[in-house]
């Protein structure tokens, strides 16, 4: 049996309703956010969700219901209008390497540190005239289960894919686009109990 929210245990199934704060900034012209300055303009965006899970996948992953946006940040016309999320490992671990994440699976529940999540969003303004780019915002949340509380999701991080030119020779007369990650504020979750 499921607990419900009203227990004090949160889940990610529609049984909990989550309130998302994106702290959103400038994005940070490097792949560091400590390149965001400390004075650069801040918008908060408060968002009322649920995280609903897709029975069957593992790493377990869904959908993110969308219950209240007041600033109307997301844009829910873009793509099929459904954001993802996901349960990961850190990025650059190798699941083979010294036992993985996986291998604990095998005896009790997988743990996984991170919830990654890609929204598509507005733009929005700040009150200088400058402009947060509307597109495509990624949000990972640190993850972990409490045996008394059950899902909790900590303050993570925001980033925005940018196209980013480069030299592709020595000489300057080829350039390459890449995409890259820029960091563009903070985030995080709290079950609405």
């Amino acid at each position: 049996m499921v607990a419900a929210a009203s227990d004090g245990f949160a889940t990610l199934d529609a049984g909990t309703d989550w309130r998302l704060v994106l702290t959103v900034s400038p994005p940070s012209t490097t792949e560091s956010a400590a390149d965001i300055p400390s004075d650069a303009p801040k918008v908060n965006v408060a968002l009322r969700v649920q995280f609903l899970e897709e029975q069957g996948y593992e790493p377990p992953s869904g959908t993110l219901k969308v219950l209240e946006d007041e600033r109307g940040f997301l844009n829910t016309a873009a793509g099929d209008g459904a954001f993802r999320w996901q349960l990961s490992e850190e990025e650059g671990t190798d699941p083979l390497d010294k036992g993985g994440l996986w291998i604990w699976g095998l005896f009790k529940e997988p743990l996984y540190p991170l919830l990654r999540l890609e929204l598509d969003t507005n733009g929005l303004n700040w009150p200088s005239g400058a402009q947060f780019p509307a597109g495509r915002l990624n949000v990972t949340l640190p993850h972990s289960r409490s045996k008394t509380r059950g899902t909790v999701l900590s303050s993570g991080s925001l980033a925005v894919r940018q196209v980013v030119q480069y030299d592709a020779d020595l000489v300057g007369l080829s350039k390459a686009n890449v995409l890259e990650l820029r960091p563009c504020g903070e985030g995080r979750a709290d079950a609405v109990l």
